[in-house]
């Protein structure tokens, strides 16, 4: 193996290691380029600074996913007269003058790039930022 296609073999090695966000089809041809998907030619002097120019502009935002799924249970125990006790009588077995309802989730899940947020916290975040 020539030195150039080691210092290329490095080079995506690092690009893997640091698990970067940006895909790069990149296919090694002979000894001298590196040709991105199949109709550019880069010099590997060209494909590092292109990489620089990438790792410039740091990670995409992410992609934002409304969901009415996102919800969580509440409870209110307002309605009882002792908490404390209505926790020990709960805890027995007996019924208490609580109500349970679904509420939106007051955060995101981001999960893979996605952030995924009820319609309802995403309105309450939107007004609060200035346009």
């Amino acid at each position: 193996m020539s030195e150039k296609e080691m210092a290329i073999e490095q080079m995506l090695a690092r690009l893997v290691e640091k698990n970067e966000r940006y895909m790069l089809n990149v296919l090694t041809n002979a000894t001298t380029s590196v040709t991105v998907g199949t109709d550019s030619v880069f010099t590997l002097a060209m494909l590092e600074e292109a990489i620089a120019k990438v790792k410039a502009l740091g990670p995409p935002p992410p992609v934002i996913r409304e969901s009415p799924f996102l919800t969580e249970r509440r409870e209110d125990w307002s309605r009882v007269r002792s908490t404390g006790r209505a926790a020990r009588r709960l805890k027995q077995g007996h019924r208490q003058n609580i109500t349970v309802h679904e509420a939106p989730m007051e955060r995101g899940l981001l999960i893979g790039g996605t952030l995924h947020i009820h319609p309802l916290t995403l309105r309450k975040i939107m007004k609060d930022v200035p346009t």
